[in-house]
């Protein structure tokens, strides 16, 4: 081969050539597209469930009024 050493190095297709989606990840993408406003709707239903304030003073006194259960739950003292 004219011109060529044995120095040059032919580019390689690199193990991962184009991004890989999951079948999951392209379905919700699709859904995504088809339907702007679902994210939103999402943190909404989320804000309903999950993201709400606490009451500390409820939760330290259930946490108090916690009777220990015993070694064996089915033994009755007694």
């Amino acid at each position: 081969m004219a011109g060529c050493s044995p120095f040059d190095v032919t580019p390689t297709m690199p193990l991962f050539w184009k991004p890989y989606k999951s079948d999951a990840t392209q379905f919700i993408d699709s859904l995504k597209q088809r339907d702007p406003q679902l994210e939103e709707r999402q943190r909404q239903g989320r804000n309903l469930l999950w993201d709400r304030p606490q009451d500390r003073q409820a939760q330290q006194d259930f946490n108090e009024s916690r009777v220990a259960q015993q070694a064996y739950v089915y033994h009755t003292k007694g």
